[in-house]
């Protein structure tokens, strides 16, 4: 296959289709090229909005979870105060009080209320009150002097053991400390919130905070809960109040997968939450379409170039047979000219044999006229020139002229070659051949070959005349325009019946007897005008039958043009 491609694109005539296909191919690339990375770029994007909507709504649902566990402590820490104020501390009464909240916060794991000193109102563990004292969230509410909520690192609860976060609120009693409501929240909760969520197989969601602290993640991973990441710039961007997201597209730091994400502040809270999109699954179409586009790509290349490769040698092969049936037509027509070539060879033999026998006739009676003697020898050379320059056309004519080059000849040059190989036949068989003057023109031709077109006509014009009382044939010209000169080939035919002229320029159609043509000669002579790049049509209007070839003129002299004009 290497070896074909090779040899074609040596080959000037068709190096042309080969550049064609590859620029096609080419440019098929390029486009499923720009196609593919526009639609990267869309895919990215899409992540990237998708992640970013997903964690506003996050965002939102947290947010309210929040405000609602802070509106019950709140509440709750109002009712306390307002009873410690009017000295009636009643603790069952507090104890309803919390109970009756309790139920407005099912997700919360305990809601419990530790004293100044640290210790659980109202709870015991064997036998003992429970010691919060120590907790980072009741130190900080006891030294702060603002009246906020808090919310703890992730710890393990000492009632229950289940990993979760502290939200709480001091009490107060005329100003001073009283001690702290509180509510524990599982992170397990927050887990079966980001489970809901689809984010693919390869998706993560966090929570985390303004101290790179992770607080829930799904998928859950145990050793990541309450660990430190290292995010820091990005937090400080986050927390710093310049930007509210973050846009990410990097491998993980907690698991190393490569995901499209979007990290956003909770509110004005510690908190960001973090959705992550896999790379790969987000992708995994457009990868799919890049393999088919491969594939498809590779196949076209194989394929087309299997199918370029043989249509060209095809075409190749029927070039070679084309040329084939020229020659072949060449050889056809010099045969139907076989017997006016004899007598037109033929004559100037006889001259010439009957001349030199008068000049030995002379010789041996020794009696001679110089002058006579000269002049039967001038006869002779000009005879002998005549059948030189006869051999020397059906020479020209008969060899290949496929290869020649186009050169600059003139008209006159190609109508009289032709005649020298026809003219005997016309004139031994009666058919009177009548030429107007050739014009003085040049035309950029392959000279053979022309030759072969007006001498096909002449022959089919002989033909149809033949045995017909009334016998001529007319070579006759005419400007048609400033560049273009027409050769009209009219013999004393009346016309050419529709249903002939419209299939007689088809290959191998024929109205002649068997074995007096192959249907190949005005098919051939017409494509040998058109690549020199004229036509030949018959002209239906005209009464006789008329064959013109209409040709481009390379120049003219100005005494042509005067008469054109």
């Amino acid at each position: 296959m290497l070896k074909d491609i090779i040899q074609l694109i040596q080959n000037k005539k068709y190096r042309k289709f080969l550049l064609w296909g590859v620029s096609i191919g080419i440019l098929t690339a390029l486009a499923a090229v720009t196609e593919l990375k526009s639609t990267y770029h869309l895919e990215v994007e899409r992540a990237k909005i998708q992640s970013d909507n997903l964690s506003q709504v996050l965002e939102e649902q947290l947010t309210g979870v929040f405000s609602r566990f802070d509106l019950t402590l709140s509440e709750t820490v109002r009712n306390v105060e307002h009873e410690l104020n009017e000295g009636n501390l009643d603790l069952k009464k507090i104890l309803k009080t919390i109970e009756a909240r309790q139920k407005d916060i099912p997700e919360a794991l305990t809601f419990f209320t530790i004293d100044k000193n640290g210790y659980d109102f109202f709870r015991e563990k064997d036998r003992k009150k429970v010691y919060f004292g120590d907790r980072e969230y009741f130190q900080l509410l006891k030294k702060s002097n603002e009246q906020k909520l808090f919310i703890s690192k992730p710890i393990i609860g000492r009632f229950t053991g289940i990993p979760s976060i502290i939200l709480s609120r001091k009490i107060l009693k005329q100003g001073r400390f009283e001690g702290v409501i509180a509510i524990s929240v599982p992170l397990s909760y927050f887990r079966e919130i980001y489970s809901r969520i689809d984010v693919g197989r390869e998706g993560s969601i966090s929570l985390g905070s303004n101290e790179n602290i992770i607080y829930a993640r799904y998928p859950w991973n145990d050793h990541i809960i309450g660990a430190t990441i290292k995010n820091s710039a990005i937090t400080d961007q986050l927390f710093s109040g310049k930007i509210k997201v973050k846009h990410l597209d990097r491998n993980s730091l907690i698991d190393g997968v490569s995901r499209i994400s979007s990290m956003r502040r909770v509110g004005d809270s510690k908190f960001f939450i973090y959705v992550g999109l896999s790379r790969d699954e987000i992708l995994a179409s457009w990868k799919k379409r890049c393999i088919l586009y491969f594939c498809g790509f590779f196949f076209f290349w194989i394929g087309g170039t299997v199918h370029l490769v043989r249509f060209l040698q095809s075409q190749e092969e029927l070039e070679e047979r084309r040329k084939i049936s020229v020659q072949s037509a060449k050889l056809v027509s010099l045969g139907e000219m076989a017997s006016g070539i004899a007598h037109e060879i033929n004559n100037p033999l006889a001259v010439i044999s009957s001349r030199t026998l008068h000049l030995r006739r002379q010789i041996d009676r020794g009696q001679y006229d110089a002058d006579a003697f000269k002049d039967s020898l001038s006869k002779i050379n000009q005879t002998v020139d005549r059948i030189a320059k006869i051999i020397r056309g059906l020479k020209s004519f008969s060899r290949n002229a496929e290869g020649d080059p186009f050169v600059a000849t003139p008209l006159k040059s190609i109508v009289e070659n032709t005649l020298e190989l026809c003219n005997e036949k016309f004139r031994h068989h009666h058919v009177m051949l009548k030429i107007d003057p050739i014009p003085d023109v040049t035309l950029q031709c392959r000279e053979s070959q022309l030759v072969q077109v007006l001498l096909n006509l002449l022959n089919n014009a002989y033909d149809a005349v033949d045995g017909k009382e009334e016998r001529w044939v007319h070579i006759s010209f005419n400007m048609v325009k400033r560049n273009h000169i027409s050769l009209m080939v009219t013999d004393s035919g009346h016309g050419i019946p529709e249903e002939v002229a419209q299939n007689m320029m088809h290959p191998f159609y024929t109205t002649k007897d068997v074995g007096k043509g192959t249907g190949l000669g005005l098919s051939i002579s017409k494509g040998i005008v058109e690549g020199h790049k004229g036509e030949l049509y018959l002209d239906r209007k005209s009464i006789n039958t008329r064959f013109i070839i209409s040709l481009p003129i390379a120049q003219m002299n100005s005494e042509t043009l005067q008469r054109a004009g």
